[in-house]
Order: C-alpha cells, then structure tokens, then sequence
C-alpha cells in the first residue's frame, strides 16, 4: 500500500513538474516583448530553422525544432499512460494539437510569445512522438514480464 502511495506521490510530482517547466518556457517567461505577434502560414518558421541548419546559426534552428518536439513528448507520455482510453494515436494527436493552441494562443493573448502554427505542427508530433514512446516502452514491459514469468 506504501508503494502504491509513493507511486502515484512520485507521479503527481512529475506531472506537476513537467507542466510548471512547459509553462514557464511558453507563457511565464521573463523576455517577455509586449508586442502581439502571430504566424498562420505553416512550415514558414520550420523552413528558416532548417536553413538556420545549414548556416552558421545551427544550434538556434537545431533548438527550435527539437525544442518544440522534445517539449510535448512527456504530454503525448504522460496523457497515454494516465487516461487509457486516450491509447490512441489520433486522440493523441488531437490532444497534442487542441494543448498546443491553447499555449499558443495564450501567448498571443497575453503578448509573451509568438504565436505560431509551426509551434503547434512541431509540438503535435511532439506528443505524437510520446505516445509511441508509451506504446513502444509498454510492449517492452509487458515481455520482459512475461519472460520474467516463463523463468520462475
């Protein structure tokens, strides 16, 4: 009963942690600009950082695009492991795309960021990419258990 208790305390701690730390790097920032900027126009920002790839600004475009990816993995995680009945790629997707215009569109509201699409196309593969993560990692568990099992 401990161990379901600290579990369930260390799950709560992470998800607390990870949504403060999201947060923080989109809407809470200290740079924030004042100024009310939005882009419409997908794969416009995507196309720049990839050229920023190949010139001298390589970790900035590198930052971008793995940032906004590896910023939605835990989500597409965290909602499949909590909510089973999200164990679905397209929900996954949804959720993903539906959370990451509510920042985006925070961010416009409020003037501390940029809103844009290209935000929400990388952090919906984001969360795209968690989920398969889940469903990769479960698989994993589950034969490890059963071979865990067959050798007792």
């Amino acid at each position: 009963m401990t161990k379901i208790i600290t579990n369930k305390a260390l799950i709560f701690l992470i998800i607390n942690a990870y949504f403060a730390i999201l947060f923080r790097l989109t809407i809470f920032r200290s740079n924030i600009s004042g100024v009310q900027i939005v882009n419409f126009v997908p794969f416009l920002t995507i196309n720049e950082y990839i050229q920023f790839l190949f010139s001298g600004y390589r970790i900035f475009g590198f930052i971008n695009i793995a940032g906004n990816i590896i910023m939605f993995l835990p989500f597409g995680y965290i909602v499949s492991m909590l909510f089973p009945k999200t164990r679905k790629l397209i929900k996954i997707i949804f959720l993903s795309f539906i959370f990451s215009v509510f920042i985006e569109t925070t961010q416009y509201i409020f003037a501390c960021g940029v809103a844009d699409i290209d935000d929400v196309i990388l952090n919906t593969f984001g969360g795209a990419v968690g989920y398969l993560s889940f469903v990769i990692l479960a698989k994993f568990r589950r034969r490890r258990i059963n071979v865990g099992t067959q050798c007792s």
